[in-house]
């Protein structure tokens, strides 16, 4: 029997309770050689095509729910406090357990871009944040930095117009 890696990612849309614009990810320029990664809007992570778009996508730990790694991915990539990510969650859902929370789920199997040719199986279960835009600028593109191990991870992010 062969290895297969299991990742549980959480995959949030994030909308600015304002005037509904969404924020979607441009690029991120990545440690430590300043290489960019662009992201293509209309793309979730793992494949399909749709309406929701992806602002965080976060992989859970081990034993971590799906809302706990969508809030802590709110926190990590655009530094808000961690009752002001759980809250966006929960409002966005009307409140309620996980489940509730989620808007869908989904599970797919393919190569890993990480490992190849090591099977891997994503679990994906995606949430609504709607979040104060007083919290985030309110310019149409703006950068967020993050540290990380590998040093400075530079993230631009975009509001794109509700519709």
């Amino acid at each position: 029997m062969s290895a297969l890696r299991r990742v549980r990612v959480a995959l949030v849309s994030v909308t600015r309770s304002q005037d509904g614009a969404r924020l979607r990810e441009v690029w991120q320029r990545l440690p430590p050689d300043g290489r960019q990664r662009s992201r293509r809007p209309e793309l979730f992570p793992f494949g399909g095509r749709g309406r929701f778009l992806t602002s965080v996508a976060e992989k859970a730990r081990p034993s971590e729910s799906f809302a706990a790694a969508a809030a802590r991915g709110l926190e990590e990539e655009l530094g808000l406090g961690g009752r002001e990510a759980a809250e966006a969650l929960k409002e966005a859902a009307g409140g309620g357990e996980e489940e509730e929370a989620s808007s869908s789920s989904a599970s797919s199997s393919s190569s890993s871009p990480s490992y190849p040719n090591l099977p891997c199986r994503y679990e994906t279960k995606r949430f609504a944040a709607e979040i104060d835009g007083n919290l985030l600028p309110s310019k149409e593109f703006f950068e967020k930095e993050e540290a990380t191990e590998r040093g400075t991870l530079v993230t631009r992010w975009q509001w794109v117009s509700g519709g």
